[in-house]
């Protein structure tokens, strides 16, 4: 929920095209690099090897790690300018940095209030489990993306076999450890043409793992002029995301009943696809004066669908970044979304951010 000085901030930020108090979603990528190879993710379906074969660039920079001290201080006056609603740490794979049970807590010590989360393939799970609890952390997200081994394997075709076991054994663990209380346990998995049809089997897997959420994440196409196509065949038939559609909605009654939120994020096409384009013809883009994204690389990005940074750590303050020329360009140009303005490396049409800036504008109006 956000407070009516909250809201009374955002008209004076928008009425003077420039913040009047920091982030309240604040996106962090520890490191840059994964230990899954996931057949739709860009970091691995887009690798450097064939990018210059499909004419495509690799989704972040790989091989980043994020310097300690510089996130720390970032941390600290993201804080330092007002009040922080969520800090999302995500990939990549948030556990391959050894200090991320350090960035959470340091979180906490500046607010208790505010919302944590990790967002974890879950290889690395058993060895955090104990370091995560005491961290503080609010959510462990596994985007597990399969019922069985079987699809498993489907998703993560270079993975030895065992390993969708090893993850079941870590959450095994995490509940153990935090039968007396604890974090949130989500678990995802990315609608695909391998995903579409388990939808009760992996809901039932989810419970039995005892998680809160489940969250089947629309596929995203990573689409624009050089790449249409390019991850067209993990696309799902109309006819089975029909089915999937009619699945969920039937086990959404029964979920609510036990306690389970089952979440379809964002919008989707007749496919399944994560499509945004037909809402921001009529809406303008808020999300500039509410969400920042820290890189592994230090850069700082707009959004979740920014493609290139507008400012690095290594050389600017967060500060100077966020009230900067370049991110206040960004804010400028985002409201002009509903007049068919296209933002140069910003793909408006996949939006991850649109959950947030719909409730910016319902806030608004």
């Amino acid at each position: 929920m956000y407070s009516q000085e909250s809201i009374e901030s955002l008209k004076k930020s928008l009425r003077a095209g420039a913040p009047k108090s920091g982030p309240r979603y604040v996106y962090v990528f520890p490191v840059s690099v994964c230990n899954l190879e996931c057949n739709f993710c860009p970091q691995f379906a887009v690798t450097e090897d064939d990018a210059q074969d499909k004419g495509l660039e690799p989704f972040y920079e790989v091989g980043n790690k994020l310097p300690d001290d510089v996130l720390l201080r970032a941390l600290d006056e993201i804080f330092d300018l007002g009040p922080v609603k969520e800090v999302l740490f995500v990939g990549g794979e948030p556990l391959l940095h050894k200090s991320l049970d350090r960035f959470i807590a340091r979180v906490k010590e500046r607010s208790k209030e505010t919302f944590t989360a990790v967002f974890t393939g879950g290889v690395l799970l058993g060895r955090w489990n104990e370091r995560l609890l005491k961290s503080g952390v609010d959510m462990i997200s596994v985007s597990i993306n399969a019922a069985t081994e079987e699809t498993f394997l489907k998703v993560n075709p270079k993975k030895k076999p065992g390993t969708f076991g090893e993850i079941v054994r870590a959450i095994g663990e995490l509940n153990e450890l935090r039968s007396g209380g604890g974090p949130a346990l989500r678990l995802s998995t990315v609608i695909t043409k391998d995903t579409v049809l388990e939808a009760r089997e992996f809901a039932r897997f989810a419970k039995e793992k005892r998680a809160s959420i489940v969250s089947f994440m629309p596929l995203m196409r990573y689409s624009n002029e050089k790449n249409e196509g390019a991850f067209d065949h993990l696309i799902p038939s109309e006819a089975d995301f029909a089915e999937f559609s009619s699945e969920v909605a039937s086990l959404r009654a029964d979920a609510e009943r036990a306690g389970l939120c089952i979440e379809v994020p964002g919008t989707a096409s007749k496919t399944g696809c994560l499509d945004t384009a037909a809402y921001y013809s009529k809406s303008p883009c808020l999300v500039g004066y509410a969400v920042t994204l820290i890189g592994a690389d230090g850069g700082v990005y707009p959004c979740c669908s920014a493609r290139k940074s507008i400012g690095n750590l290594h050389e600017k303050s967060f500060t100077e970044i966020w009230r900067g020329p370049a991110y206040n360009g960004f804010r400028d140009e985002a409201l002009l979304l509903p007049t068919g303005h296209k933002i140069d490396d910003v793909w408006c049409h996949e939006c991850q951010d649109y959950e947030i800036n719909s409730r910016l504008n319902d806030l608004l109006h």
